[in-house]
């Protein structure tokens, strides 16, 4: 396992000295092969001691071993960069789509379109996707909303009523304010379409819609930095079916008249 994975991994805990020491080998990744445990050990003002520990902590039995793995990790970067990124850019696309019927997202979009008024609820990095869904449907004189914080999410969710849709955009549906948020709309009986990036996401069994998108996970030392890519394919999906709805819905308008 590369030295990535184990540092992605949510099962390691690390203290702040062990963080620093961290911190340190990224900065100097790419020529940490000509570095010695007592020269990272003198810049960080700590003991060798502390470096061996953390060392063994991921899996290694000392210091070398591990400048020996991040030979290897460059190595094998550096041979399959292109090559990967491009496979997992495709994978993601072609994922994404096969996880989701034709037909779940014709009915999102038929939700949103029938919809008086949808509120997204997203945080994080998820929320750009949201802005981005809610800008496009603005265009096409849809009140679309995305509130600004925790606490106007909880506003908003207390608030919704039988007109509204509420649309969760979030690849875990894992945090507690989601699954608060997501208590409310089911309590209000709200309909609700889930993007979501895992079958286990507990948005699943409160929302009318879910819809998956493909992901690699990907954290560092609990930040969240995973890719969004696939809920942005989601929403072009959903989005283009909703402007196939509103073009008939408007020219059917117009012939009417």
């Amino acid at each position: 396992m590369s030295l990535f994975n184990k540092l992605s991994s949510e099962s390691l805990h690390l203290n702040l000295t062990e963080k620093r020491i961290v911190d340190e080998i990224l900065k100097n990744y790419s020529n940490f092969d000509t570095i010695k445990i007592a020269d990272l050990s003198s810049k960080l003002f700590i003991s060798s001691t502390a470096i061996v520990r953390l060392c063994k902590k991921l899996g290694y039995t000392g210091f070398s071993e591990l400048k020996y793995q991040i030979k290897l990790d460059k190595n094998a970067h550096n041979h399959n960069e292109e090559i990967n990124f491009d496979e997992e850019l495709t994978l993601t696309v072609n994922q994404t789509i096969k996880l989701n019927s034709r037909e779940s997202i014709m009915k999102s979009a038929k939700l949103m379109f029938d919809a008086e008024q949808i509120v997204f609820f997203a945080l994080g990095l998820s929320k750009t996707v949201a802005l981005d869904l809610s800008k496009k449907l603005s265009c096409l004189n849809k009140i679309a909303i995305v509130p600004d914080d925790r606490d106007s999410c909880i506003s908003f969710a207390n608030n919704l009523h039988r007109n509204q849709l509420a649309v969760f955009i979030s690849l875990t549906g894992s945090t507690d304010i989601i699954k608060k948020l997501s208590y409310i709309t089911k309590t209000k009986n709200i309909s609700t379409i889930a993007f979501t990036g895992v079958s286990q996401s507990p948005l699943i069994s409160h929302a009318s819609i879910s819809l998956f998108a493909y992901h690699n996970h990907l954290d560092m030392f609990n930040e969240d930095i995973n890719s969004r890519l696939g809920l942005y394919i989601l929403s072009e999906l959903v989005f283009n079916e909703y402007l196939k709805i509103y073009k008939a819905n408007t020219f059917n308008t117009v012939n009417n008249k």
